[in-house]
């Protein structure tokens, strides 16, 4: 208990339990002649006890705070023993040592000034020596703690195995410990009596409670910013530390490695990773590429080089969508290939016997029919000849001409002859092409012309089923070449009027539309090709433009075309992100680069090796909080590769990296883990 003296003036003064009486009286005698205030005087340190020095500090962390009393008890009891037995001391002086008798005893006042002398070489290290006198009681702690060294190996064995205590279980547990550890080092630390060291045991419980959870979450934390500080300052391999770059962006967009391939082949285009990741990679691309080295280079050689191809590309996604080849060889391969499928069908319907109707004798006696009979006829004459045969006019029924050339026909006309008719108004009609733009420029006579020449065929082919499917599969120039003009003309139609006029045609039709729209999709992809970075994606999809291609081609093939524009078009779009906007940026960081901090220069010149230290320090740190060059190039042969053998390969290794951090990260979780617990359950006392 405290020993405690009152003065004539009603002044108490407190003394710790065992304080000898000399110490008292000269206290008493000081207090009352005005030498000094109503405090006991403080024991000088010697540096020759056992508690002096780092020694000493790391024994009060072995003891858990007991190390000065350890050390008092350690050289006052064997001397106390000795004196008894060479009868020095008096054996009464054992009762008052143990407190049968009244009175103190001679251990008893040897220990009280062995613990004080300890005491105070304990506080003059701890005060020349602040952080060596904490890192040897921290170290002692780490060592000797029981319970902090049993839960080490614990946690340890609890990794390692399957069955490791869960999130709450482990918290309540390290808790418990870290309450028991701080404890018994916050009655160690504590100096006085019974109450002191009570009020020491409740204080240290509480702080240890609270430090057994939060060490060990201090630590891993801390060991995640030093892996990224070792990262930053590039003290890891170089490739390496792009790998576990790249798998980390890959991580927060929500993307598994396993999950690339696909990615990569879902099209032929020329994809890197900054394309198959998310935002996260594309930014970590955006980085490497604005960080000053061989990284900018490569970004920039595969991002222009990419667009200058996009309309290359574009182009052949238009031929393998919709149609092959250019207008005018695919018009002509077309036509070839219907005039030979027709030529299987028209000897057939040519063989029909002769057909007549009222309504078919009054288109033979019109004027505009008889015109074109005879042009009709003067082609057929030039064809035979070029094909070096006979021609007869009276296989169409024609028995001579009058004296205008208009052939006179005596007999019911035949198919050939009703053939015939057709081609000459074909090429009557053929008279109004506009030679530029390639369309029918049809006046009222012209629109009379092709009235008369689509009532004609209609009562041809209900005389001749025959003949309408031959004519169905060969329509001829004519008619071709109008399919192929309204495709050109489709993107100034609205969509539904093309599904209507789309689902009106014939296959032949069809085809020869479809040969328009990609001449019309190619007019607008080649216009202004000289703009670099121009999203030419954009010229042939968009709002409006995607509905008349479903129209026009049918969803399914215009689908395969807009997902390859997209694609195309997403390209542009990262290439924008990266090389476009303001430069401020990568003008920041050359500047950084080719920076020269005058401030170390300066030190070292007055001679202040401290502060060009602090200085060189600084500077380090800034430029570590960037991606280092060496980072950056490795990253830049990672997301910025195209070729797809190159991909597969970069692809392995990422999934190799992958492997290896899962595969590293068991054993240095358990070593990590063991650490932290063993700390938060040993340290807690120091702070008492």
């Amino acid at each position: 208990m405290t020993v405690r003296a009152q003065l004539h003036d009603g002044t108490v003064l407190e003394f710790p339990d065992g304080t000898p009486d000399a110490v008292v009286s000269a206290t008493v005698k000081n207090v009352l002649s005005g030498s000094i205030g109503a405090q006991p005087a403080q024991p000088k340190a010697t540096g020759d006890t056992l508690s002096s020095g780092l020694r000493g500090q790391i024994m009060q962390g072995l003891t858990l705070g007991m190390g000065d009393e350890f050390n008092a008890a350690s050289r006052a009891f064997p001397g106390w023993v000795a004196n008894l037995v060479m009868g020095n001391t008096p054996l009464s002086d054992v009762s008052k040592a143990f407190g049968f008798e009244d009175g103190q005893s001679e251990l008893n006042k040897t220990y009280t000034d062995r613990l004080a002398a300890e005491r105070a070489d304990l506080a003059a290290y701890k005060d020349a020596h602040p952080v060596a006198a904490l890192g040897g009681e921290a170290l002692g702690s780490m060592v000797a703690a029981p319970a902090g060294a049993l839960n080490a190996i614990r946690s340890g064995t609890e990794v390692a195995l399957p069955m490791a205590k869960s999130g709450v279980r482990m918290v309540g547990d390290l808790l418990k410990n870290g309450a028991t550890m701080g404890a018994i080092s916050g009655a160690g630390n504590a100096e006085g009596g019974a109450s002191d060291r009570m009020a020491g045991a409740l204080t240290g419980a509480a702080v240890g409670g609270t430090l057994g959870v939060a060490v060990p979450a201090a630590i891993s934390g801390g060991g995640r910013v030093l892996g990224w500080a070792g990262s930053a300052l590039g003290l890891r391999n170089a490739d390496k530390a792009a790998e576990n770059k790249v798998l980390q962006a890959l991580a927060r967009d929500g993307v598994t490695p396993d999950q690339l391939p696909g990615r990569f082949t879902a099209t032929d285009k020329p994809l890197g990773l900054l394309d198959v990741g998310g935002e996260n990679t594309l930014g970590l691309a955006r980085a490497a590429a604005g960080t000053p080295g061989t990284a900018r280079q490569v970004a920039a050689d595969m991002l222009e080089g990419r667009q200058a191809g996009q309309v290359a590309r574009l182009g052949q996604d238009i031929r393998t969508n919709v149609a092959p080849q250019s207008y005018h060889d695919e018009a002509a391969a077309l036509m070839a290939q219907r005039e030979a499928d027709a030529a299987r069908l028209y000897p057939e319907a040519m063989s029909t016997k002769p057909v007549w109707s009222e309504r078919l004798q009054q288109f033979l006696d019109d004027p505009i029919t008889k015109s074109g009979l005879k042009d009709g006829v003067a082609i057929q004459r030039m064809e035979a000849l070029a094909r070096g045969e006979q021609f007869n006019p009276l296989d169409y029924a024609i028995t001579g001409f009058n004296e205008a050339g208009d052939p006179i026909l005596s007999n019911v006309p035949n198919m050939r002859t009703l053939n015939t008719v057709k081609k000459g108004l074909d090429n009557i009609l053929e008279g109004y092409r506009d030679s530029t733009t390639g369309r029918l420029a049809l006046d009222e006579r012209g629109r009379a012309i092709d009235q008369v020449r689509r009532a004609f065929l209609g009562e041809v082919d209900s005389l001749n089923p025959d003949y309408a499917a031959a004519r169905q599969a060969w329509a001829g120039p004519t008619q071709a070449r109008d399919m192929m003009q309204r495709g050109r003309d489709f993107a100034n139609m609205d969509a539904p009027d093309i599904a209507r006029e789309v689902a009106r045609m014939s296959d032949a039709d069809k085809e020869f539309f479809r040969i328009g729209v990609a001449q019309s999709l190619r007019d607008r992809l080649f216009r202004d090709t000289a703009q670099p970075g121009q999203n030419a994606a954009l010229r042939v999809s968009g709002e409006g433009l995607n509905e008349k291609l479903t129209a026009a081609l049918g969803k399914d093939a215009a689908d395969a075309l807009l997902g390859r524009v997209k694609t195309e078009a997403d390209m542009t779009g990262r290439r924008n992100f990266i090389r476009g906007g303001s430069q401020t940026a990568n003008k920041q960081a050359d500047a950084a680069d080719m920076e020269i901090d005058n401030s170390v220069l300066a030190n070292l010149l007055r001679g202040d090796l401290k502060g060009a230290a602090i200085n060189a320090a600084g500077s380090a740190v800034r430029r570590a909080s960037g991606l280092t060059p060496s980072t950056a190039n490795s990253l830049a042969g990672l997301l910025y590769e195209t070729d797809p053998t190159m991909n597969a390969f970069i692809l392995s290794r990422l999934q190799h990296r992958l492997n290896s951090n899962m595969a590293a990260e068991r054993p240095v979780a358990a070593g990590a883990n063991a650490f932290a617990r063993a700390a938060g359950v040993s340290l807690p006392g120091l702070l008492n």
